[in-house]
């Protein structure tokens, strides 16, 4: 394998990386908008039950904040225990280690000569590894999907882009997170609602 093709295994895998980074921080962002969300879904709950007129109703809700308070405990200990922003930093320095690299290859393969370069090549290969093996977090089959569709110079169909991007910007594991933020916020709307309809 010569210095070019090796340059062009960790530039693939620097990309990859960075896409693994930006999903990372995505999540991060989007499990505490989650949380927030979800909390301040549980004090308007508290809320409703102080303006309810009816003790039962007052009842029911006050138990129905015991139970989403106590899955609040339960997300937050999951998502602190998921380590979002261990794992986006380290994407992130593997990410910049392997752009240095990279560099450091293209420069060399215009550089140096042929012979050169095959001396080079497995000094490269041991720095590669080296970064890899430091780091131990591996990105997903998707980041690595994702960054090649990017980068590829190539025409993609649509629907195979389209199914990208939605698993991307939506489908991906923070889908989660706006469905536990929305859910009881949509909830005590359609209650409100409904309390002025009749």
């Amino acid at each position: 394998m010569n210095l070019e093709q090796q340059s062009d295994i960790v530039y693939k895998t620097m990309c990859a990386r960075f896409t693994a980074y930006r999903r990372m921080k995505r999540n991060r962002d989007a499990s505490k908008g989650a949380e927030s969300l979800f909390s301040a879904s549980i004090i308007a709950l508290g809320l409703i039950s102080m303006t309810g007129d009816k003790l039962d109703l007052s009842n029911n809700i006050s138990a129905f904040t015991i139970i989403l308070s106590t899955f609040l405990l339960v997300l937050s200990l999951l998502f602190g225990g998921l380590n979002y922003e261990k794992r986006m930093e380290n994407y992130h320095s593997c990410g910049n280690e392997l752009n240095h690299l990279y560099r450091l290859m293209m420069c060399e393969s215009q550089c140096l000569s042929e012979e050169r370069q095959k001396e080079k090549a497995l000094e490269y290969l041991k720095q590669y590894h080296a970064i890899l093996t430091k780091y131990n977090l591996n990105h997903t089959t998707f980041d690595y999907e994702y960054a090649m569709s990017a980068l590829s110079t190539e025409q993609i169909a649509p629907l195979s882009k389209f199914w990208l991007k939605m698993r991307y910007y939506l489908l991906d594991v923070y889908m989660l997170y706006w469905l536990i933020a929305l859910v009881p916020i949509a909830c005590i709307g359609w209650y409100y609602f409904s309390k002025l309809m009749c």
